[in-house]
């Protein structure tokens, strides 16, 4: 059986169609649903302005935390936080460690 994603890359791949990429950090190519999320964000800042933040708080942050702890069989979605980089990931992890470790 063969995983053929390619259809999923049409921007990137369409971009420079002979091109073969295999980087698996920062500089891979993203999938077309990443590409329509950004032109949807995109779309919405400029809509909203400043309520776009009732948008991303109220609805999408929440549905996001239901569809992950769903995923994980966890009982509390709230229990699911975001962070902006990896950064501020680790700094929550080590922060939540005995004092003194």
């Amino acid at each position: 059986m063969t995983l053929d994603l390619r259809g999923h890359f049409s921007e990137f791949r369409g971009a420079q169609p002979g091109r073969i990429h295999l980087a698996a950090h920062s500089h891979h190519f993203w999938p077309d649903a990443a590409c329509a999320a950004h032109r949807r964000a995109l779309s919405d800042a400029a809509r909203l302005a400043d309520n776009k933040w009732e948008i991303v708080f109220g609805d999408l942050i929440p549905r996001v935390q239901r569809g992950i702890a769903a995923r994980l069989a966890l009982p509390d979605p709230t229990t699911i936080a975001f962070a902006p980089n990896t950064h501020d990931f680790v700094k929550r992890v080590l922060s939540a460690l005995p004092a003194g470790l």
